[in-house]
């Protein structure tokens, strides 16, 4: 069992997420808000402290991973499942708090597309499983959180109400007593908020819906997927649901493919992924590999077929999340374009790591619980494409 609240010591804790995070200072004066208005990649660049990995990055420490073999969604093994998220979020949070007691934690999910896949409920294959949303919430809020929200900016439809309504995620909302944002929309805020990027690779600032900016606490909650474009599609590849179709899609409608994807998916994916990730840091990543599909990452692409890697992964640093959930998929996280599985363009996972943002060396990751050898299930690399492939988000 997970422990109890008493490993929060309540409003006496002097640092936010953004704080121990973002900042790698403690200041209790300095709030992700502050970071936000502020210059997001110069602040954050500027404050890691000068220790280096072994590949030569910037890092501030050896982040923890956790591993934790899980094989069901079968709604009757709801208390084993939420156990067995509480014992890896517990200890990961011993290790380093990324949140403090009342905070309002958003919990940014993958769902993409609401259709069945492969004759199996999305939540099965392709999407973030509302149960494991569901238990992962119930875990922080006995842990001290303060109030939770549930966003993501879909795709098909754009309407994310409809398809979290869809997903059942609005009776997961209700049993939380969470509330469901739509990134795609401004709502409930008259416009979207601006947050400036100092040298972004692409962007100069990102239009967000203004609660992003608000939010204590930001936690990708992806799923264990290749990604005919990217790769492979998990906690930091996820962050792309935080830019709003009306702004950032085709006429403002429809996939995101004109920012995204052109006009060279080689650059224009990672450099997207990496710009979204300095302006909005990410304080807790979370995976759900129970099951999946390999080969692509929805049932739009050709040939995928049902996975069953038996997994979750969890810990606070992206990049050495999405480092160790490559490698249980077979492959390695420092591999360069053009080899599997980023064959259509560059390492993501690297370019984030040459900014700081986290180790994609596994030797400068602390895995807990399982090791990576024992959960290890081989995906099928993405096919290579000689033009920009038809990819949702």
């Amino acid at each position: 069992m997970y422990p109890e609240r008493c490993y929060f010591p309540g409003k006496q804790i002097l640092i936010t997420p953004k704080r121990e995070k973002c900042m790698r200072v403690r200041c209790k004066d300095y709030t992700r808000r502050d970071f936000l208005k502020g210059t997001a990649g110069t602040f954050a660049m500027s404050t890691f402290p000068t220790i280096f990995t072994s590949y030569g990055g910037l890092q501030q420490k050896k982040h923890s991973v956790y591993i934790k073999k899980y094989t069901s969604y079968d709604k009757n093994d709801f208390q084993q499942l939420k156990n067995c998220i509480g014992e890896m979020v517990a200890s990961l949070y011993q290790i380093n708090p990324f949140f403090s007691y009342g905070d309002k934690i958003s919990l940014k999910i993958n769902l993409v597309a609401t259709k069945d896949c492969l004759d199996l409920p999305a939540g099965d294959t392709y999407v973030t499983n509302p149960l494991v949303v569901k238990a992962l919430g119930e875990v922080l809020l006995d842990l001290g959180a303060g109030s939770l929200f549930i966003v993501e900016g879909s795709t098909h439809p754009s309407n994310t109400m409809e398809a979290f309504t869809a997903l059942g995620y609005d009776v997961i909302a209700s049993q939380l007593e969470a509330t469901l944002i739509d990134l795609n929309k401004a709502d409930p805020y008259p416009d979207f908020t601006h947050v400036d990027i100092e040298r972004g690779l692409i962007y100069n600032s990102i239009a967000v819906n203004n609660h992003i900016a608000e939010t204590d606490c930001l936690i990708t909650v992806s799923k264990l997927k290749v990604h005919s474009s990217a790769g492979v599609t998990l906690s930091l590849k996820n962050m792309i649901g935080l830019l709003p179709i009306q702004k950032y899609g085709t006429n403002g409608n429809g996939a995101r493919m004109q920012y995204v994807h052109s006009p060279d998916q080689r650059t224009q994916i990672p450099y997207n992924i990496v710009d979204i990730a300095r302006a909005f840091p990410i304080d807790f990543a979370f995976i759900d590999g129970i099951s999946a599909i390999d080969k692509g990452e929805g049932p739009w692409v050709k040939n995928i077929s049902y996975a069953t890697p038996g997994v979750l992964v969890a810990g606070d640093n992206a990049v050495a999340v999405d480092s160790i959930g490559t490698a249980i998929m077979g492959f390695s996280p420092e591999t360069a374009y053009p080899y599997p599985p980023f064959v259509n363009c560059y390492n993501h996972i690297q370019l984030a790591s040459s900014y700081g943002l986290g180790s994609n060396n596994l030797n400068d990751i602390a895995v807990l619980g399982e090791k990576v050898k024992d959960v290890m299930y081989p995906y099928t690399p993405p096919e290579q494409q000689e033009t920009t492939t038809k990819s949702y988000h």
